[in-house]
């Protein structure tokens, strides 16, 4: 079914297409002549207008051309599919997409539909803001396959495409008198704040700036240095057509999906600059866990045959191979998860090379192993949920991973940061820095009062043989308020 709607969508963008690069745009026609009034809004009355003008119509003049166009919901349609669509969701459909580009490149060509693809009143997002994150996107993908195959794929020029179609707007924009200053403008001006939904009032302003900054951070490729003592060594065999296209399909949409989050998650991504099969993650720790603002380096691989295969991954963020973050985080840095075939689940739970993906992995792992109750995470224990044992052996835990989560996911991070993301950690912690010093004060106040009440025996004990023991003589208030002076210092230098 969506196939036969593509081609239907296909053959009428092909008509619009078609009129606007054989209009006559000399023509500005009779003295009087308006098509205001004969302007329509309905989807389909668009391309009778734009087909139907022969002889016994009367030709068409440029400003009713204009009126036709923006008054029809061709501008909302054109929106609704970029915006609706990721990258990989417009190679799957390549065919239509490649001809509503070509419209949207031939509008740009011509300085009487240029505002069509430009900031319009009332816009919220212009057709150009929506190509432009594609931007980088598709010449990363671009790079990855060109370097690897010899073969221009549909997939390839699509890619292709969207840069061109990119450049064009832009420079029609700042040659055009008429829309110069607009798109200047535009592009300066940090627009109107919202409120962002999830973020206490306290925080609105620093939680805009904190995405603003962070955002664009997310996605990055970097080279042979970067990846200096990475946990796997350097993919060396040649990767498949089905392959590549599947990695780097699905390293660039993360540029635009994995969450930055204020109050929340965000996942940070590196891929290697030659071999996307090959990369580094970093997770932000929950907000309301005692991962809470830590910074979580693991390091990835993708077998040969991916994405048939699950990806490799290893927790690198465990004080040299000292502590054990969690029952599904060893100190080895062993990731215990059924996407990555480390522990054995249900069906709907292990990885799917049709449905599974690197974002539902890495957003599994924030969400799902690094929750505030790790405790329950070590099977069997789950049954002791509710019960006054079962609560203090999960406060327990979690006093240990909050002490490992200072020292080692945000000190160790402020004075060594992981390699590629030296700048992440240092606008993560600059930016809220006021906020987890708020943080910091209630874990430190919560340690001395023993509140909740917490119990190191059990699996708590058996993770964490060396911490539990003394935690349980009393000695974690004292050292979690010494690590949490040690980072106050450390976050106050922050500039």
């Amino acid at each position: 079914a969506q196939r036969q709607r593509d081609a239907e969508i296909e053959i009428l963008l092909e008509k619009i297409l078609s009129q606007i690069t054989e209009f006559d745009y000399s023509y500005i026609g009779e003295e009087g002549a308006c098509g205001e009034d004969e302007a329509v809004d309905d989807h389909g009355q668009v391309f009778d207008i734009l087909e139907d003008q022969g002889a016994d119509a009367g030709k068409m003049s440029v400003r009713e051309l204009q009126v036709v166009l923006e008054e029809s919901c061709l501008v909302p349609f054109l929106e609704q599919h970029l915006r609706d669509s990721t990258i990989m969701d417009m190679m799957k459909r390549e065919s239509m997409f490649q001809v509503m580009l070509t419209l949207i490149k031939e509008m740009a060509s011509h300085e009487e539909t240029l505002s069509l693809v430009g900031p319009l009143q009332f816009q919220k997002q212009s057709i150009y803001d929506l190509i432009a994150p594609m931007t980088q996107q598709a010449q990363l993908y671009s790079k990855a396959v060109a370097a690897k195959s010899s073969r221009n794929t549909p997939e390839a020029e699509l890619a292709k495409l969207i840069v061109e179609t990119h450049q064009v707007i832009k420079s029609a924009m700042l040659k055009s008198p008429d829309h110069k200053d607009d798109f200047t403008r535009q592009q300066g001006a940090p627009g109107e704040t919202q409120k962002m939904s999830g973020v206490d009032d306290e925080w609105q302003k620093l939680a805009a700036e904190y995405v603003a900054v962070l955002e664009p951070l997310r996605l990055d490729e970097i080279g042979d240095d970067e990846f200096e003592g990475h946990h796997y060594p350097k993919p060396e065999e040649n990767q498949s057509a089905t392959k590549l296209h599947r990695v780097a399909g699905e390293v660039i949409t993360m540029g635009t999906c994995l969450p930055v989050e204020f109050q929340g998650m965000s996942i940070y991504v590196r891929a290697h600059e030659e071999r996307m099969d090959w990369m580094k993650v970093l997770i932000i720790g929950p907000e309301g866990t005692p991962y809470e603002d830590g910074c979580f380096e693991f390091h990835v691989v993708l077998p040969s045959n991916y994405p048939t295969a699950c990806p490799s991954c290893n927790l690198e963020t465990t004080g040299k191979g000292s502590f054990r973050f969690g029952p599904n985080l060893y100190a080895c840095g062993k990731v215990c998860l059924s996407l990555l075939g480390t522990w054995r689940g249900s069906a709907g739970e292990s990885w799917n090379h049709e449905t599974s993906s690197l974002s539902q992995l890495f957003i599994s792992i924030a969400a799902i192993v690094m929750t505030d109750d790790p405790y329950y995470n070590e099977p069997g224990c789950e049954r002791e949920a509710g019960t006054s044992e079962g609560q203090a052996r999960n406060q327990g835990y979690a006093n240990i991973v909050r002490y490992g989560t200072v020292k080692y996911a945000m000190l160790d991070q402020i004075l060594n940061p992981g390699k590629g993301f030296e700048e992440v950690i240092h606008q993560h912690f600059r930016l809220k820095k006021h906020k987890i010093l708020q943080n910091l004060t209630k874990w430190a106040d919560e340690s001395r009062e023993n509140k909740p009440p917490a119990q190191y025996t059990g699996h708590t004990q058996s993770h964490n043989a060396t911490l539990a023991p003394k935690f349980a003589q009393g000695k974690y208030s004292e050292m979690v308020c010494h690590e949490i002076a040690q980072l106050t210092e450390a976050l106050e230098t922050l500039e």
